[in-house]
Order: C-alpha cells, then structure tokens, then sequence
C-alpha cells in the first residue's frame, strides 16, 4: 500500500556546530522574546570532547555565534564530561540547564570507535552517569550541583515542565531499568524531590511531558525494550514499537497504566507540546526500523486523533562509517518543540547528527496534514 505524504515543511535552516557530532537538543524561548537552544556537541557519541553547546537566536531571526556552554568540570572529587542537556527560563528570567556527566574515570580507549578517527578516548559505561543543575550567566556555565547523587545512571531528554501548582518537573530515566521519574524543583529551582515510577512493558524511555488545563499531566514516552537489537530492528526482525502514553492526576506522584498508542516508534525521541489554544502537538519518526519520515502532528481532541506532516522524508549519505550507518547516521531524530509567544512554532532536531536543524512554521500549515489515528 503507497501512502500519500504530504509535501515536507521547507522553512528550515542549519545552526552551526563547534564539533563534528551533535546531538539532543533543547530550546527555550527569553523574556526579550529571543530563542536559546542548547545540545550535545563532540566527535562522536560518548567521546572524550563532548560539550553542550549552545547558540541564541535575535529577534530578527539570526543566530548568533555558537559556543560552549558547559565543559568539562570537576566536582565530587571527578572530572566530568556533560551532554544531553535540556534548558528552561525561570520565573525570575534566569536560564538554567540540566543534563548528564559521565565520569572522565570511565572512560577508555578503544581502536577504531564509532567514527571516522582511527582511536580515540570514549565512554565505557553509562551506568555511572549522574544528573547536574547548572545556572547560566551570559549564557555560559556558572554554578553546577550533582542532582540525586544516590541514583546513577541516568539519562535527561525531556523539556522541562512548569507544574500549575508550582516549581518545575524535570522528566528524566533509568539507564538500569528503563523506568522513567520525574525531578520536581521548587520555584527558585533549589530543593527537589524524585516523583513517579513509570513504566511500559516491554521498556520505554524519555518521557515528554505537558499539563492539561484541569491540571491532569500527560506524558508520552519513546519505546524502547531492554536489549533492543538495532541490526534486527533495521531488517525488520525486532518487535514493532509503539509510542506509550499515560496521565498523573497528582502532578506527577502517581501515573496511570500504561496505553500504547497507534504511533509507530523505531526507539527514537519523542516530544509533545500545548499550543497557545490548547491542541496537542507532536513530533516523532513514523516507522518501526527508521529514525525517517519525521514528522510533525496535530490534535484537536488531545491525541485520538492527529494532522501530520513530514519535516524529513529522504535517506541521505551517512555521515559516519560505522555498522549501523544507514539507519544511525542518516536519520533525522531527537525533534523538540517550542512556540514562541507570537503563536510561531519551532522544531529543532539532529541532522544526521551533523548538525541542529531549525524548522519553523504555523499550525494551519500542520492542519493541511494526513489523518493519523492517535
């Protein structure tokens, strides 16, 4: 059966990166009105040099020169290398960032890593990796703090939620057991305490969380079973794999079972988001094997049913030569959202992880999308 794409979004631009690899992107919108996003930046996956980077983009619409927004720094007697951050602009306009570090002391050297250097310095185990705070000034690193120093292995993606009831969840999950949890800070992003154990059988990961005006919140979650075969995955012999979604009732102590929508999810990013006038968007790759076509939804009924349109719908040459190139390397992945208070929407997301594409558009452009039971 041929199915009828709708023609790609082509409002798009790259942001320039200070690595070959970049990766895990998040973005948040200033008081001025100005964009700021953040990513993961390094040779490759894991190595040695990662970074997050980070760039802001003017209210006329041009991006200002990428830097480094956090490097490698030392606290609790290790060095550590940070990536996959997500940012948030607090009550009082301050900038914050939260992400991982691995542990420079678990790193290793390895001959022929998973690019196209000879050897080089990677991470060897992820099990060891903690969760940071950092406050921003000039949109540099200023303070970090080790957040749940007693749970290692965890792993931030989502963007950070401003609870109706005060202070802000920050979802994150388990490397060990695929379960996902939520950080909730207090407002001045101080005190925090662990919230929520969930959980999808056979695993999922990286939850995206929004909040319903009657307070309800609704989390969406990539799936992602333990052991997951990527080789079998690409040849079709892994299992098919849904998006998982579930509601909290009490923001976000208790969440209800889990339901697996009719959303294909080849263990890739995900991410929702309320616009202005209360619809439900998403952004995820429709397919069981492929991190492409990624495309961009939208709900009028929160979900049973979805427009979508595709940002990326074609392979490209890989960009690294390692196993899983062709289904690695040349996927479009990681999508994040942001609307701008002028009602514009953002998406920004790994470009074959060479790079952070920039999409923007309206959501009557959206609306003209294919029907997607959700």
């Amino acid at each position: 059966m041929t199915v009828n794409h709708v023609e790609p979004i082509e409002t798009v631009e790259l942001i320039e990166n200070i690595r070959a690899w970049a990766h895990t992107a998040n973005a948040t919108e200033l008081p001025d009105g100005r964009l700021f996003i953040v990513w993961s930046a390094g040779q490759f996956e894991n190595s040695e040099d990662m970074v997050i980077a980070g760039a802001v983009m003017g209210t006329d619409g041009k991006w200002e020169k990428t830097h480094v927004v956090v490097d490698r720094f030392e606290l609790e007697g290790e060095t550590w290398i940070p990536w996959c951050p997500t940012v948030l602009t607090a009550s009082d306009g301050s900038l914050h960032v939260f992400f991982m570090g691995n542990p420079r002391s678990e790193y290793v050297f390895v001959n022929e890593p998973r690019s196209t250097v000879r050897a080089s310095w990677q991470m060897g185990n992820d099990a060891k990796n903690q969760m940071f705070h950092a406050r921003l000034r000039d949109f540099r690193c200023d303070e970090i703090r080790m957040l749940l120093p007693d749970e290692p292995g965890v792993n931030t993606q989502g963007r950070p939620l401003h609870l109706q009831g005060g202070g802000w969840a920050v979802p994150y999950d388990s490397c060990h057991t695929t379960h996902s949890h939520l950080v909730v800070l207090d407002e001045q992003l101080k005190a925090y305490e662990k919230r929520g154990d969930i959980f999808c059988p056979p695993g999922s990961l990286e939850p995206s969380i929004v909040q319903l005006d009657d307070g309800r919140i609704l989390c969406y979650l990539r799936f992602h079973p333990r052991n997951w075969n990527w080789t079998k995955a690409v040849a079709g012999e892994e299992v098919q794999g849904h998006i998982w979604k579930m509601i909290s009732e009490d923001e976000g102590r208790t969440f209800s079972d889990p339901v697996a929508t009719n959303l294909r999810n080849p263990s890739g990013g995900i991410d929702i988001a309320l616009s202005q006038f209360g619809r439900l968007l998403i952004t995820y790759n429709d397919s069981y094997a492929l991190r492409l076509p990624l495309c961009v939804g939208i709900s009028d009924d929160l979900g049973e049913m979805f427009r979508v349109r595709d940002i990326e719908t074609e392979l490209g040459e890989p960009v690294y030569n390692w196993t899983f190139a062709n289904y690695e390397h040349n996927c479009h992945s990681y999508p994040k959202l942001v609307q701008t208070n002028n009602g514009l929407w953002h998406l920004f997301y790994t470009y074959r992880y060479a790079c952070i594409k920039h999409v923007w558009f309206d959501e009557a452009s959206v609306e003209k999308g294919r029907k997607v039971i959700g």
